[in-house]
């Protein structure tokens, strides 16, 4: 059993709130992030996703974290879904 999180974990990022998983990868939103992809350039709430990629050995590992390109604060980009390799947010 494997507890996963985000690399750059925050108190109240929300992570997890929105999952979607297909075949050996996972989507997570994390709502209440506040960093961008570099974490840096902090706003309130902007929302981030990880993909995380399963192994043959089934460990999961974070592969990328997604964020929107005109993020804004409480834009919440988050909500996630995953069919085919293909990623959708919102």
């Amino acid at each position: 059993m494997q507890k996963i999180v985000a690399s750059d974990r925050n108190s109240y990022d929300a992570f997890g709130a929105y999952l979607s998983i297909d075949g050996n990868t996972a989507v997570i939103g994390a709502e209440n992030e506040d960093e961008d992809a570099s974490d840096a350039n902090p706003l309130t709430s902007a929302g981030s996703v990880y993909i995380f990629e399963r192994s043959g050995a089934g460990v999961w590992t974070e592969t990328q974290k997604i964020v929107a390109s005109d993020r804004y604060t409480n834009d919440q980009f988050s909500k996630v879904d995953i069919d085919n390799n293909i990623i959708v947010v919102g």
